[in-house]
């Protein structure tokens, strides 16, 4: 019985070398240089507030490239929440602009939309965005 548990370990330890990990798959994707990015923008939402019939979000921010890449279609996404704390409403959107490397754009009442009448707060953060090479 011990001569099958080391001659599995064995085996075991040979497919170590011959396989891919899954990080080594994911290391070759492209989708992970917008990862890497995505982690070196910064979103520094100053305010939201109501705007047509009060059902509107209105949002002014700052969006802080601190990458050597330049980016565009950075996508906004933002949580409605009510007095409770509870999500009522999500809203994406996309801005559609450059934002060159190592710079600060200042994005002034970007509209987000329709939200949830009980909405009281926003929190937002950035989803996508384009990488360019």
């Amino acid at each position: 019985m011990l001569g099958l548990i080391v001659w599995g370990a064995a085996q075991d330890d040979d497919k170590k070398h011959h396989e891919a990990s899954p990080a080594t798959l994911i290391e070759k994707r492209p989708f992970n240089k917008m990862l890497e990015v995505r982690e070196l923008v910064e979103l520094n939402v100053s305010k939201w507030e109501r705007g047509g019939s009060g059902y509107i979000g209105f949002v002014w921010a700052s969006i802080t490239n601190n990458s050597q890449n330049i980016i565009k279609d950075v996508e906004l996404v933002c949580d409605f929440t009510a007095k409770s704390g509870t999500i009522v409403s999500t809203s994406k959107k996309v801005i559609y602009q450059i934002f060159k490397p190592k710079t600060k754009t200042l994005i002034k009442r970007f509209d987000m939309g329709f939200f949830h009448s009980q909405a009281e707060r926003a929190t937002c953060s950035i989803g996508d965005l384009v990488v360019l090479d």
